[in-house]
């Protein structure tokens, strides 16, 4: 699972690269599932997997759903954080795929709190992170008893970009 798929980047890159059955993606926003959608026609012929999109609010699409894998990257800036952006971000992405409230880490939180229910024991439960808040968000996966085997991942940069943790 996607959640807060955008242009379909990530899914699409696991239904071509990954060895999964079929792969979920989901979005609040109906132009990026769109766009997301003409980006798996582009890529048919070399998925390995199929792509289906759903429309809804972080997990809502996937209730009743059971899941190995969840990854995101969810909105993970603070809405007076906007301003700093370089304008090649801030100009260029919708609002909605950037900010959050609580301080950048609403959709977070929610994903972390609502992954268990989806992920099935050992599911990998993989987010995408502000490296301003990477421990915060670890600290948030360690302290919610689903979860074991906290790791924050540094990116290609050397920067704390990813929190991984498996399901218990």
């Amino acid at each position: 699972m996607d959640v807060g798929t955008g242009s379909g980047a990530i899914a699409l890159a696991l239904a071509t690269e990954g060895r999964f059955d079929n792969v979920v993606a989901t979005d609040v926003s109906r132009d990026a599932l769109a766009v997301a959608e003409q980006n798996a026609a582009f890529l048919r012929d070399d998925l390995r997997a199929p792509v289906e999109f759903l429309h809804g609010s972080l997990l809502a699409p996937l209730r009743g759903m059971r899941v190995d894998a969840l990854v995101s990257n969810p909105p993970y800036i603070a809405f007076a954080e906007l301003d700093e952006l370089p304008p090649s971000v801030r100009d260029w992405e919708p609002p909605l795929a950037l900010v959050t409230g609580d301080h950048g880490l609403a959709a977070t939180r929610a994903i972390i709190r609502a992954a268990p229910e989806i992920l099935v024991t050992n599911g990998l439960l993989a987010l995408e992170v502000d490296t301003r808040r990477a421990s915060l968000v670890a600290e948030a996966v360690a302290s919610n008893a689903a979860y074991r085997d906290v790791s924050v991942r540094l990116d290609l940069t050397g920067r704390e970009r990813f929190v991984l943790a498996r399901r218990r």
